[in-house]
Formats: structure tokens, sequence, C-alpha cells
């Protein structure tokens, strides 16, 4: 019995880290994305600056 509840133990243990780990790769994932989006943004402001620039 006690190898059995061992067994549970460790697999409840090791539910909670996988969960953890999807929590983690969730938030690297949403980081990801919004690096992403801030560099295109700023490339984006970056184009209109030097479009506005050759105007002048």
């Amino acid at each position: 019995m006690r190898n059995g509840n061992f067994l549970g133990n460790a697999y409840k243990k090791l539910e909670q880290v996988d969960a953890s780990t999807r929590s983690v790769r969730a938030k690297l994932v949403f980081s990801s994305i919004q690096l992403i989006l801030c560099a295109s943004l700023s490339y984006e402001i970056d184009v209109n600056l030097d479009k506005k620039r050759k105007l002048n």
C-alpha cells in the first residue's frame, strides 16, 4: 500500500509541475507576441518618420 501511495503522490506532483510548465510556456508565448507587436509598431513609427522627413 505504501508504494501505491508513494506513486500517487509522485503523480500528483508531476501533474502540478506539468500545470506550472504550461503556465510558464503560455506566459513566454504571450511575452513573445507582445515583443513582436512592439517591434513591428516601432518599425512602422520609424518608417513614417522617415517618410515625413523626406517630404520636408
